[in-house]
């Protein structure tokens, strides 16, 4: 288990951003993303929090295909392949102190756990 703490400015003070609607679809697509994220243990319930950011729905774009228009010409355009749930960090970030110790990657946590536990014996 690895953890990181957040250093915070002295003159701080908790952040709620009040959420705006979603419509039905994006409603539905937000409540499969947290389920999913529950369900996993990646996040998990926090009543009555001090701290609220706001939760986007942002389309997926597909890759760049040519469809032709009323000139018959080629023209590249997006093609939108599901919606995805991000969270807007960026109150929260604005107040954070810069660390200089950057938090260390999974395959050099992996890597020393292997040589203390298994190469140890």
């Amino acid at each position: 288990m690895c953890m990181h703490r957040i250093l915070m400015k002295d003159d701080h003070k908790p952040l709620i951003e009040h959420q705006r609607r979603l419509n039905p679809s994006t409603q539905e697509v937000t409540k499969k993303e947290i389920l999913k994220f529950l369900k996993a243990g990646i996040i998990y319930p926090i009543f009555y929090s001090t701290w609220v950011s706001l939760v986007h729905i942002v389309s997926k774009k597909g890759g760049m295909p040519a469809v032709k228009n009323e000139n018959n010409e080629l023209i590249p355009t997006r093609t939108v392949t599901g919606l995805c749930m991000c969270i807007d960090y960026q109150k929260l970030n604005k107040i954070t102190c810069k660390d200089h110790f950057l938090i260390p990657s999974f395959t050099k946590c992996l890597n020393d756990w292997l040589r203390t536990h298994i190469f140890a014996t």
